[in-house]
């Protein structure tokens, strides 16, 4: 017979964020000393980047929030409900921009909306979803950056005007794509492939660097 154990654990969870911390006691019964275990927050790609090859960069982009909405009941009241953030709905491959909020493109059902929380009327008028933890955002710049994603992408990179945002695969991964300026890119994939993200793109940059060379 299995002997029975003399240590419990309990954890007490607070609300999910990229700023949150889980935080966890071992303790030992009949009033025995208590070890307390702090589990502190990381980023997607935290001891992964910065990486650099040649003139190109790769960087994880700062922590914001980011919002699913999806297609709105009534188009009326979500438009006036993104008046107050100074945005409006995108359209296909597009994104708006206003100061650090911004909305963009996602599939023909929905958008996100990055850098601001949603107001009441927002999402009353539409269906919204937190996804600040679930996606590892990077920013590819640098001579060559365009060209080195072209290696892991489908997409036409080089007729993507700036500013417009589409998805697509990033190798094997399902990636959302923004055309930030020349040669200056934002890469979104789901957090758990942030590894695999970093791993392929790192190495595009390097074949272009060598090829540079």
């Amino acid at each position: 017979m299995a002997k029975r154990s003399d240590w419990s654990i309990t954890c007490a969870v607070s609300k999910p964020c990229a700023k949150s911390a889980t935080q966890c006691s071992l303790t030992k019964k009949e009033g025995a000393p208590v070890s307390d275990l702090s589990l502190a927050a990381t980023s997607p790609c935290a001891g992964m980047l910065p990486a650099r090859a040649g003139a190109l960069a790769l960087t994880e982009a700062e922590a914001r929030p980011i919002w699913a909405l999806a297609t709105p009941r009534d188009p009326n009241s979500a438009q006036a409900a993104l008046k107050s953030l100074a945005l409006h709905w995108p359209a296909a491959n597009a994104r708006h921009v206003a100061g650090a909020a911004e909305i963009a493109f996602f599939d023909r059902q929905h958008c996100i909306l990055i850098g601001a929380e949603p107001s009441a009327a927002l999402q009353k008028a539409l269906r919204v979803t937190d996804q600040s933890d679930a996606w590892a955002v990077v920013l590819l710049s640098g001579a060559g950056a365009t060209e080195a994603l072209t290696r892991l992408s489908t997409l036409d990179l080089h007729a993507m005007p700036d500013g417009a945002c589409a998805r697509s695969p990033l190798g094997h991964m399902a990636c959302h794509y923004t055309h930030l300026g020349a040669d200056h890119w934002r890469l979104m994939v789901f957090r758990s492939m942030a590894a695999t993200m970093v791993r392929e793109v790192k190495e595009a940059m390097h074949h272009i660097d060598a090829s540079h060379g």
